[in-house]
């Protein structure tokens, strides 16, 4: 599995760091903002973008990723090998896991959630993102053999004790919201809509609306049962 995620994987693709850190400081500023977490561990973190980005905020963030490749060249010291579905830490260690992109890529997603539970503190958060069952270019990775809909991977999670919170859920895509309106906008479509002043409720809409139907998923399930 490592030679699938080596340096054709992570560099062959937009993931290197200029292009993708200013998106994880925001999204680290914004998890700190809305769940104060003391420790937190992100799940399929490849080089440690967001777990650098929460240490620069004083958040004890720590990563693990099953690629060699990614941590050996990310240079940080708090990454750990290993895989999602056998974490290699403590119960209750932890009060958000984050997993980015992550699930999708799961022989059994259903083993991680139980170990994200393990590991969560009593009212711990899981986050994860994954693509929509829409998504056909999503379907086309090889390296994607999970991909389910929102309401499966909800049903999942509740039955393993987690329950759904769509309010947070909003709260973490205006946190998308604002860094993509505050970012300078490439396309024509949007140096159009930054004339007409259109372009903030184009990219709401399209987080709220478009985005979760057709391209990926975002769901926030506290911890209710241990």
């Amino acid at each position: 599995m490592d030679t699938v995620y080596d340096k054709d994987y992570f560099e062959g693709q937009e993931r290197h760091k200029e292009c993708m850190y200013p998106f994880f400081k925001d999204l680290a500023i914004g998890l700190n903002s809305i769940f104060r977490p003391q420790r937190v561990l992100d799940v399929g973190c490849g080089k440690g973008f967001l777990v650098e980005a929460l240490r620069e905020i004083s958040v004890n963030a720590y990563g693990i990723d099953i690629s060699k490749y990614a941590l050996t060249s990310s240079g940080l010291t708090y990454l750990v090998l290993g895989s999602a579905e056998n974490l290699p830490f403590r119960d209750d260690s932890f009060d958000l896991v984050t997993a980015l992109e992550v699930v999708e890529h799961l022989e059994n997603p259903e083993k991680f959630f139980i170990e994200a539970k393990r590991i969560l503190k009593p009212k711990g958060v899981l986050f994860i993102t994954t693509p929509s069952h829409r998504n056909k270019i999503a379907k086309q990775d090889p390296t994607h053999i999970n991909i389910k809909s929102r309401a499966e991977w909800c049903k999942i999670l509740q039955n393993l004790g987690f329950e759904v919170d769509k309010n947070l859920e909003i709260e973490i895509v205006e946190i998308m919201i604002d860094h993509f309106s505050n970012t300078k906008p490439k396309s024509k479509l949007g140096k159009i809509l930054e004339r007409l002043r259109m372009r903030r409720q184009f990219i709401f809409i399209w987080h709220i609306l478009i985005n979760p139907i057709f391209y990926g998923t975002t769901i926030v399930a506290k911890l209710v049962e241990k």
